[in-house]
């Protein structure tokens, strides 16, 4: 079956019946859709239907060698590869959850939780209807769903970068920190959620956030077409000869509707939301300094489909983003019109599009 023709009406119809109960029905609807998700998650068979051919199986094999491995050779190999890009990190927690189970399914639940629990926390700390919840989770199943079923090793980086934003909002910075060297050690790429950490610290008018949003809405084309060259800088940047090869490869040119729909997106936010809007909202300020950096970075992936893993760390912020950018710029029936359009879209090209179907491990 195709996943997405369950996952899709399930999050909308669940979200609409949860829409009249105000906070118990907002945490009662997060904790089901994450409980759902990470079970299919788990359920998913590892070789056969959604992410055939992808790291599925390798990392199934890799859970299972880990129980060879002592925690002195694990805990070595992590301090060698500190300050590189060898993400070693994720053998101690491969290690770590096998301590608990030696099944692979229970593995990629306990696993996912480490997206989804900070994930679904974000979304209640800081959400104000069901229908920028309803929103949000579409937006993620769309735009995320693959990386998660695949159990890729980043998509545990990613939720250390949720809980180091969430301690970031909550001004705790030495745990903010904490969070972002547990990401970088099991995927270094995360290290980038400095970047809007440090434009929300340190530049102090909002003007200027507002031009740089800008100004990399204009570099969207420039970014695609020397994309090569802009992740051979990165990789050799920070000496890593592997992120580097994914730029010596010929421009693919593949992923025009990806990069058309963070670029629209991205263009509505800088629309919408004014600069007084982030003089007056220190969250929305914080969340905003996302923008001009999944504007610059989501276009790479035109040179490389690896390369989305960078502006992941950023444009998953737009389940919260785009939701509080049209609340502000229209009426409420004017917005509920947009979140309509928006959610279709978004919902018939992951339908179409996705030709992978879905298998329990049973099947």
């Amino acid at each position: 079956m195709n996943i997405h023709l369950f996952l899709i009406p399930f999050i909308i119809i669940l979200g609409l019946f949860f829409s009249n109960n105000k906070n118990n029905g907002r945490k009662s609807y997060i904790i089901i859709v994450c409980l759902v998700l990470m079970l299919i998650i788990a359920l998913r068979s590892t070789n056969i239907g959604y992410q055939q051919g992808s790291d599925v199986g390798n990392y199934a094999k890799a859970f299972d060698d880990i129980k060879s491995y002592s925690w002195q050779e694990l805990w070595n190999l992590m301090l060698s590869g500190i300050g590189t890009s060898n993400d070693r990190g994720f053998f101690l927690l491969q290690k770590a959850i096998r301590c608990i189970t030696s099944n692979f399914h229970i593995y990629s639940f306990l696993a996912s939780s480490i997206f989804f629990v900070p994930f679904g926390i974000f979304l209640f700390l800081y959400s104000t209807n069901t229908k920028q919840l309803i929103f949000a989770f579409v937006f993620v199943t769309v735009m995320y769903f693959p990386h998660l079923m695949s159990g890729a090793r980043q998509v545990y980086a990613v939720g250390f970068v949720w809980i180091a934003f969430t301690f970031f909002l909550r001004k705790k910075y030495l745990y903010t920190l904490f969070c972002i060297i547990l990401a970088s050690i099991i995927h270094f790429s995360s290290i980038l959620i400095l970047l809007p950490i440090l434009m929300s610290t340190f530049i102090t008018h909002n003007k200027i956030i507002k031009i740089i949003h800008l100004v990399t809405l204009f570099l969207v084309p420039v970014v695609m077409f020397q994309a090569n060259s802009i992740i051979i800088f990165m990789g050799n940047s920070i000496g890593s000869d592997k992120y580097a090869e994914y730029g010596k490869n010929g421009l693919m040119g593949g992923t025009g509707i990806f990069i058309t729909i963070i670029t629209l997106l991205s263009l509505f936010c800088f629309i919408a939301i004014k600069e007084k809007d982030i003089d007056n909202n220190e969250f929305l300020r914080k969340l905003y300094v996302m923008a001009p950096c999944f504007t610059f970075f989501a276009p790479l992936i035109y040179s490389n489909g690896s390369m989305i893993r960078i502006s992941e760390y950023f444009y998953l912020f737009l389940a919260l983003l785009f939701p509080f950018a049209i609340e502000h710029f229209f009426d409420k029936k004017s917005a509920n019109t947009l979140y309509i359009i928006t959610i279709s879209i978004l919902s018939i090209w992951t339908i179409v599009g996705n030709s992978n179907n879905y298998y329990f491990y049973w099947q």
